[in-house]
């Protein structure tokens, strides 16, 4: 928790319009100007952990709820692996040249990927394997090849007739 007290010291957020019309017009903007505005908080004893906290648990309950839509049938726990992808980022996160935009991009993925595992119809998913990652490329930028890869997984392991629409 010693490293939280500081970490904003080496992001700062300037709270104009310029900036932030300055920071979203730039490929990856959205995600650093929303990690700069929280990491804005760390400066508050335990904020950082508890903010931090927040992230990691609406990661995995992001990333189970994506399980349970895969496999909906199986009787399989998912919490455990569900939890192991957000405690490898929760070490990044203790890496002192590592910015949390990153882990905001990999959430906002997360649930751009679950939007799209919730769209039934073909037609539907043809349209949002075409623009969610040009969203994400343009707003979210580090997150966009695991959205690309994680739907290239998904519609090669679907049974349907027209499975490689998608890609």
């Amino acid at each position: 928790a010693y490293y939280f007290l500081y970490i904003e010291q080496f992001q700062i957020l300037p709270i104009t319009w310029d900036a932030f019309r300055d920071s979203i017009f730039q490929i990856q903007g959205m995600a650093f100007y929303i990690a700069s505005f929280i990491s804005q908080m760390f400066c508050l004893p335990y904020a950082g952990a508890f903010f931090s906290t927040l992230l990691f648990l609406f990661g995995s309950l992001q990333i189970l709820a994506i399980l349970k839509k895969i496999f909906p049938t199986s009787h399989f726990s998912y919490y455990i692996a569900a939890t192991c992808p957000m405690i490898l980022l929760l070490y990044l996160q203790l890496d002192i040249y590592y910015f949390l935009g990153g882990t905001i991009a990999f959430l906002i993925m997360l649930v751009f990927f679950y939007l799209f595992l919730c769209i039934s119809r073909n037609s539907l998913q043809i349209v949002a394997s075409f623009l969610f990652p040009i969203i994400l490329f343009f707003f979210f930028f580090p997150a966009t090849s695991l959205f690309v890869i994680g739907v290239t997984i998904w519609v090669f392991f679907q049974n349907k007739s027209q499975k490689y629409s998608c890609l």
